[in-house]
């Protein structure tokens, strides 16, 4: 969801450019970002209960720390302006938790309903 908004929607309307192509914002950071955080939210879930806690918490900041060396490394390779990668941080962590509530929200109600077996 994070890279389809950002290539097909955002790029194009924004129309934000360095070195010639789209930079606002950072599919880069939309692609790799979304992955670092839905593992964070699989392995913060009642699924991952037979993970030990201290591995969990290991993973987690590993992924999330591996993520903003990735968001970093862009700037400095001018790759893009530091504002591109916010504005894909900011995309992430909305279409990333829309979706694990909307997921939640299915899953409530399957739940719920009584089945017809």
């Amino acid at each position: 969801l994070a890279t389809g908004l950002t290539e097909y929607v955002l790029k194009p309307v924004v129309d934000r450019r360095l070195y010639g192509y789209f930079a606002f914002p950072s599919g880069h950071t939309a692609g790799f970002g979304s992955v670092m955080v839905v593992l964070a939210i699989v392995l913060l879930g009642p699924a991952c209960g037979s993970i030990p806690t201290p591995v969990r918490r290991g993973v987690i900041t590993a992924a999330l720390l591996l993520a903003l060396c990735c968001m970093l490394g862009l700037i400095a390779a001018q790759f893009h302006y530091a504002s591109d990668v916010l504005g894909g941080l900011f995309l992430v962590l909305a279409s990333v938790i829309t979706v694990a509530l909307a997921v939640d929200a299915v899953a409530d109600r399957l739940r719920r309903e009584p089945s017809d077996a």
